[in-house]
């Protein structure tokens, strides 16, 4: 009998499970292990830099000439000083990295029954979410408390409209992503194609397209009432297909090559770059942004 072939991935020399096969939730690679420190460590910083930069920022960045920003700069200029401002525009090199998330992520995942996809990600992203949520809610209403603005509205109504509005539950507002991906990778496992489909690369390409369409019109024709998880999901699938498909493309060069002129030009003229969560563009153009971010992906 003739043995059958297991499906090869582009980092089988860095002996991934995809490559082999196998489950193996032990075997590592280090090379991702190490960027996904990298994007951590930023996330980190661009969260504790953004929460604490409401104050003149000149001096603190070297910002001489705040004419020099770009001109539909996210923040806010007040007496001619710098009051807020986006972290991604100081320190644009990895403006990239909430869509790496689900980019990457989807580079391992395989479609399964729903069952034990529920038992998996329920276990890995929602306890997670609900652990660390209680504690953020649990340290505002503290806070609240030892200020004395605390009221019955703030802990009830106010913070199930932001859960159902902004994903996310007072008090940590960064855990949005997990409840993003949580829905992601459902949506994904249900209409995703299989690899053996003789049609995949052209669904993969329409569910693409479709997020892309959805967050730019959510981006386009917002409004208050509309929740912040139908664009960043959206957006979030987007990324999270085109992961899926490019695991065994991502390593040859003739795709390497253009998007590392793209990322270089970036780096010189200035990225086009969206806050992710709101679905709100901090600079350049928004219809760039998801090409150009795919592109730094594959270098990142």
């Amino acid at each position: 009998m003739q043995q059958q072939t297991s499906y090869i991935s582009p980092i089988a020399n860095c002996q991934s499970p995809i490559a082999n096969g196998q489950s193996t939730e032990r075997t590592r690679l280090p090379w991702l292990d190490f960027a996904s420190g990298i994007m951590i460590l930023w996330m980190v910083m661009y969260h504790t830099i953004g929460a604490a930069w409401d104050y003149s920022l000149t001096e603190f960045v070297g910002i001489a000439d705040i004419s020099s920003l770009p001109e539909d700069l996210y923040g806010v200029i007040k007496d001619g000083e710098l009051q807020k401002i986006n972290p991604c525009l100081v320190f644009p090199w990895l403006h990239f990295f909430m869509p790496w998330f689900f980019y990457k992520n989807a580079m391992f995942f395989k479609k399964e029954s729903v069952k034990n996809l529920w038992m998996k990600d329920s276990k890995k992203l929602l306890k997670t979410f609900v652990i660390w949520s209680i504690a953020g809610y649990l340290l505002y209403i503290l806070v609240g408390c030892v200020n004395h603005w605390i009221t019955l509205r703030a802990c009830t109504y106010s913070t199930l409209r932001e859960l159902f509005l902004r994903g996310y539950i007072v008090g940590n507002l960064p855990l949005w992503f997990l409840l993003t991906l949580f829905g992601v990778r459902f949506v994904a496992n249900k209409i995703l194609p299989d690899r053996q489909d003789k049609y995949a690369w052209v669904k993969i390409v329409v569910i693409v397209l479709a997020g892309y369409v959805i967050s730019y019109l959510a981006f386009r024709f917002n409004h208050r009432l509309l929740p912040y998880w139908i664009a960043n999901g959206a957006a979030g699938l987007s990324f999270f297909a085109l992961g899926y498909a490019m695991r065994e493309l991502e390593t040859k060069w003739w795709l390497i090559v253009p998007c590392a002129i793209v990322y270089v030009l970036g780096c010189i003229f200035g990225f086009p770059i969206v806050d992710m969560w709101p679905n709100e563009i901090v600079t350049g153009n928004y219809l760039l942004w998801i090409p150009v971010a795919f592109c730094c992906l594959l270098n990142g």
